[in-house]
């Protein structure tokens, strides 16, 4: 009996071992988006700093698929709450300092654009172009970040692919998280 209670608790020992692994160790999201010929996406995930396999988490249809013809569904009705909803003062003034404390952990580990864009008149297009150039040339970009805009003078279009990852310790989340709850709840609100 002994040794079934000793097998039992160092297996839940390797369980925990394993989640707080998980937990301080980067997990990297990466999301890759595209619509031409139509709207494809992929969100990807790869835990424990990129050594475990890759997961993927949701996928859109791909670049080979067919569409199909949509029929109108009908909406279903929405039922009215008598209630108001309120909120806590307390919960909106600490929202905003939640948010920035969970972008703070949030690292750019990839951004790449390249796409093709027009609107109906050249001289529109123009004015855009003028407008996205310096963001593409003119300013320097942090490595990471890459930008391949085209302007299309012919015709109106937005064509183009996104690339995008950003890295996470799930564990930094925590103290903005407590931060939030002792703000929003704790005592005095």
């Amino acid at each position: 009996m002994s040794v079934l209670v000793g097998i039992l608790l160092w297996l839940l020992l390797a369980v925990l071992g394993l989640v707080v692994l998980v937990l301080i160790t980067p997990v990297s999201l990466r999301v890759y988006l595209t619509n031409s010929p139509l709207l494809a996406y992929r969100f990807e995930m790869h835990a424990l700093g990129g050594l475990a396999p890759r997961i993927t988490l949701a996928k859109g249809p791909s670049q080979d698929a067919v569409p199909r013809h949509k029929t109108k569904q009908a909406k279903p009705k929405q039922r009215r709450s008598s209630r108001p909803k309120r909120m806590n003062g307390g919960l909106i003034r600490a929202l905003p300092e939640l948010v920035s404390g969970l972008l703070r952990h949030v690292h750019l580990a990839e951004l790449h654009i390249d796409a093709d864009y027009g609107l109906g008149d050249p001289a529109d297009t123009g004015q855009l172009s003028g407008l996205l150039m310096p963001l593409q040339y003119a300013s320097a970009l942090p490595e990471p970040v890459l930008l391949d805009l085209r302007p299309d003078f012919t015709r109106a279009c937005l064509k183009g692919s996104m690339t995008a990852a950003v890295r996470v310790t799930v564990a930094a989340f925590f103290v903005p998280f407590l931060r939030f709850a002792w703000r929003a709840f704790g005592p005095g609100r």
